[in-house]
């Protein structure tokens, strides 16, 4: 055994563990999200509140809330296109998303995608009831 080679091993280590120290693995999320309960949407102030809300359908439709505009999820240049309108006319960076309970994943993320390429990156998540 070579006792010259330690020393670099020692400094290997130490070099090692500040790695990991000075740079910390910042951990990435697609979408940031809150757990909420649906509101009654009938009052203009909730209707018109800074945030967009939208309901996803297990039969795969996508519902603009308060403009009452509805679109297959297959629909992806029309969801964007609406989308794009209301954060023209009302800027925000906030949905609620009310979603069933038998609505696949994959919807979410869809909508959630569409959202987030629009500037909309703050999600709140509800069940409709």
């Amino acid at each position: 055994m070579n006792f010259n080679n330690l020393g670099f091993v020692d400094i290997a280590l130490v070099l090692i563990i500040a790695l990991f120290v000075l740079y910390p693995v910042k951990q990435e999320a697609g979408i940031e999200y809150k757990l909420g309960k649906i509101l009654d949407h009938t009052y203009w102030g909730r209707r018109h509140s800074s945030a967009i809300k939208v309901g996803v359908t297990a039969n795969g439709m996508v519902h603009f809330i308060g403009v009452r505009k509805r679109f297959s999820i297959e629909d992806k240049q029309g969801i964007d296109k609406q989308i794009n309108e209301m954060v023209s006319e009302y800027p925000t960076d906030r949905v609620w998303m009310y979603v069933a309970e038998d609505v696949p994943v994959t919807y979410t993320f869809q909508v959630s995608n569409l959202f987030k390429k629009n500037g909309v990156h703050k999600v709140a998540f509800a069940g409709n009831e």
